[in-house]
């Protein structure tokens, strides 16, 4: 029986709100820019099969590993195992790139 379930997902960068930045000079700013906030979000999918992941990992006593491909290391890792979507559930060498039920997640562990 496998002892960690891998989980691959994206964290997306989205806009919030602008804002300018600048270096104060007596009462002025002397540099003025404006930029705008962002936030890094995952889809609901995501969320979803992170959640039925926690689920399954718990019941049966296995390690969970969560990998954001967003990120340096998570995108060099997620290559090497030829990772292309997410989200994607991988245990042994058995992959799913979509959100599993808990009963196609269960049958993977066998």
């Amino acid at each position: 029986m496998p002892k960690v379930i891998d989980v691959y997902v994206k964290k997306r960068e989205v806009l919030t709100k602008p804002s300018c930045v600048g270096q104060p000079l007596g009462e002025y700013y002397s540099i003025y820019k404006e930029t705008y906030k962002s936030e890094k979000i995952m889809s609901e999918e995501e969320m979803s099969a992170i959640r039925i992941a926690q689920k399954i990992s718990d019941e049966e006593g296995l390690k969970l590993r969560l990998h954001d491909i967003s990120t340096f290391m998570g995108m060099i890792h997620a290559r090497l195992r030829g990772i292309k979507k997410t989200p994607t559930i991988v245990v042994d060498k058995t992959r799913l790139e979509r959100v599993p039920s808990e009963e196609e997640l269960l049958s993977m562990l066998k």
